[in-house]
């Protein structure tokens, strides 16, 4: 059986949540935020690799962002 598409976007989407959780928790105590993704890895609803992708993704669309909005500013 396929997921329903509205399905695999609510998955996604708490997906990235996790991640950005992670980066904003990393921020603050980075030892508590492995603890937590490796918590959260435990239950197998996602793995490190996957929170970290999406921590990463996050942060990178972050700066891109900002790196927009400066140079618009500036324009």
């Amino acid at each position: 059986m396929i997921p329903s598409q509205p399905l695999m976007q609510c998955a996604a989407g708490a997906l990235a949540d996790v991640g950005a959780d992670f980066l904003t928790e990393l921020l603050d105590d980075p030892a508590q935020a492995i603890k937590r993704a490796q918590a959260l890895a435990g239950t197998g609803g996602v793995t490190v690799d996957q929170i970290l992708d999406e921590a990463t993704d996050t942060a990178v669309l972050s700066g891109l962002l900002s790196l927009h909005e400066a140079q618009r500013q500036s324009g």
